[in-house]
């Protein structure tokens, strides 16, 4: 059976009507006080500044008539997915034991090998695979940590259940997505930021040193303490902006982390909703 289509902003009511999700309500009540040509404008807005600057990347295959690679802005949404803080909470549970599992599963392969042994994986798919290290067997490494930054891809669909799409632990990219898309969601939109919690992501690179401290031989913490090295990137949710649980402060900006590629700084206490 397919899964269905989920729609984020709206859920539907009985007789075919739709009314927005309590994350999303103040968020489309400042929407609906935008006009088009204002939206259009702040679109062209981002357009312009991501060019100047150079906040591009290759599509590889699509040549241009010199040959070469063409360039394509980053992907930028002005209407930010919002995930509530409760649902955020559960999915970085889960991503963070998913991701223990892939670096135990890389350990047991130039280890002990049991999972191929009890015939869970045929053992070709293993020593087959180009990326396969024979020269890793047997070399314990700090911590048993194999994959420092995992760029896990997200997706939503049926009614609202999150499914992995892909697990990238092969030097995952485009973190400075996220952070540029943030950048430009808190230049074209202040007042969303200013009205609702929106959970920062400047601090991204503090958190990638600090998971390369703790992997480092002999080094058990770092002064910082907080998250280890097994920190989620998330590709297809695109950015993390939190707002309310309760909806008053289901913020907005149109932070979007894409490609390998989402939250602001935010002075109030309480849980803050994920926006992407």
């Amino acid at each position: 059976m397919a899964v269905s289509f989920y729609n984020e902003m709206f859920e539907l009511l009985a007789g075919g009507k739709q009314q927005a999700r309590v994350h999303y309500r103040e968020f489309c009540r400042w929407l609906e006080r935008q006009s088009s040509e204002l939206m259009a404008a702040k679109r062209e807005e981002a357009e312009m500044i991501f060019r100047r600057v150079g906040i591009t990347f290759a599509v590889y295959g699509d040549k241009d008539e010199n040959g070469r690679s063409t360039e394509r802005t980053i992907p930028f949404d002005l209407i930010p997915r919002i995930i509530p803080a409760h649902e955020w909470q559960l999915m970085e549970c889960g991503l963070r034991q998913r991701v223990t599992a892939l670096n135990m599963f890389i350990r047991d392969i130039y280890h002990d090998q049991e999972i191929v042994k009890a015939g869970v994986i045929p053992p070709e798919q293993i020593y087959n695979n180009v990326r396969y290290r024979p020269e890793m067997l047997g070399i314990d490494v700090p911590r048993n940590i194999y994959a420092h930054i995992a760029g896990i891809d997200v997706v939503r669909a049926g009614e609202g259940d999150y499914y992995v799409l892909e697990d990238n632990l092969c030097v995952p990219s485009g973190v400075s997505y996220m952070l540029e898309n943030r950048k430009m969601t808190m230049r074209l939109f202040p007042e969303l930021f200013a009205q609702n919690r929106v959970a920062p992501v400047a601090h991204y690179p503090d958190l990638r040193r600090h998971a390369a401290q703790r992997g480092a031989a002999g080094r058990e913490r770092s002064d910082r303490g907080g998250s280890d090295s097994r920190h989620v990137q998330l590709g297809l949710l695109r950015a993390r902006l939190p707002g309310q649980e309760d909806g008053r402060g289901a913020g907005g900006g149109a932070g979007s982390v894409r490609e390998e590629r989402p939250p602001l700084h935010a002075h109030h206490a309480g849980p803050r909703n994920a926006w992407t």
